[in-house]
């Protein structure tokens, strides 16, 4: 029996409606598999969803729930982890939750509300013990956070740095040691925190960084975002040459590797998809090391002329399937609901 395993994302955020019911002649690519509605009575406005699948169990945010799956993928279980963690945090309604799961049984919390990361402080909680300890407080400004593989000692933060002489980039954190961070690569967006989520990561053997270069001027007009590559080892930062749309809203990139390594799972999203969003995504791979793009077709509303807004999905353990967030791009320009799905066999020729 085979079952999903870590590595991560898939972003849910509720502000609209639930969606209709897509045209029979415009069918969902039928490799999409709706893992968690948007609307059951359990969801908490306010709040972003991400998913991650841990052997047969994948766990969400918004709230944060943990749900059995069989290998089929159908939900035989589910436990509300939110409950335990809710009441350590001042004022969680209406506040976004970006998190990060350690396949060890931790998981990372960042408490922002991503259109300005004054709320940016770094939480860990540990399901086994159900206790929370804060890592590193608001004044660092934290967009997100990634653990080492295959070690949760270690943990990498993207900062938007702060008033105080905190220099934005990549910082290490090694809660074994010292409680000061050491600078990995000073980076700064050039849209600040209005990037909404900084999408980097790093490689399974935990020697790159790869992290989005957020190119976009208000004043000369839109740039394709990049990927970059750096060498943590050597210091030395290699820009893929992958094309994106040129796009004045699409502006967002979230990249991940492969749990081997092989390929880059990217999103291309919108500036702001959790609200006025005005643009649809892009999800795709990128082929390493010949770096060739192939869009997925993960579009969850087929229906009419409208599209839907995705963001941060997540790689099965194997490397065959994505979890994701997705909701509709409505004609008001805003993102609906977001509910969560799973595209099965990104390999298959009809995705």
């Amino acid at each position: 029996m085979k079952y999903l395993s870590i590595i991560f994302s898939a972003v849910l955020l509720l502000i609209s409606s639930c969606g209709t019911e897509p045209e029979e002649a415009n069918a969902i690519n039928p490799n999409i598999i709706k893992i968690k509605d948007c609307c059951d009575d359990k969801s908490i406005p306010g709040n972003y969803y991400l998913g991650y699948s841990i052997e047969d169990q994948i766990i969400t945010t918004g709230p944060i729930t943990k749900f059995t799956v069989d290998e089929d993928l159908n939900i035989t279980d589910r436990e509300d982890i939110w409950r335990d963690i809710i009441e350590n945090f001042e004022n969680p309604f209406g506040t976004g939750f970006y998190f990060t799961v350690s396949s060890l049984n931790e998981v990372l919390i960042t408490k922002s509300i991503f259109g300005d990361v004054s709320l940016g402080a770094l939480y860990e909680y540990d399901n086994t013990t159900k206790g929370i300890v804060l890592l590193r407080d608001s004044t660092y400004n934290i967009s997100t956070a990634v653990y080492f593989h295959e070690d949760d000692s270690k943990l990498v933060y993207y900062s938007y740095g702060n008033e105080n002489g905190l220099e934005a980039g990549y910082y290490l954190h090694d809660k074994t040691t010292t409680n000061s961070d050491s600078l990995l690569l000073a980076h700064r967006a050039e849209i600040g925190s209005s990037e909404t989520l900084n999408g980097f990561d790093l490689s399974p053997d935990n020697t790159k960084l790869l992290y989005p270069n957020i190119r976009a001027s208000f004043t000369d007009g839109p740039q394709t975002p990049q990927i970059i590559e750096y060498d943590l080892q050597t210091q030395q930062a290699d820009t893929f040459k992958v094309p994106f749309d040129l796009s004045f809203i699409r502006i967002g990139l979230w990249l991940r590797y492969s749990p081997d390594g092989s390929r880059i799972l990217y999103c291309q999203f919108p500036l702001n998809p959790f609200g006025t969003a005005n643009d649809d995504s892009e999800i795709g791979i990128i082929e390493l090391p010949s770096r060739t793009k192939r869009i997925l077709d993960v579009n969850t509303n087929p229906s009419g002329t409208q599209r839907s807004v995705q963001v941060a999905p997540t790689w099965s353990p194997d490397g065959q399937h994505i979890i994701y967030g997705s909701g509709e791009l409505v004609p008001r320009g805003s993102a609906a609901f977001y509910s969560l799905y799973l595209l099965k066999n990104i390999d298959d020729p009809q995705n």
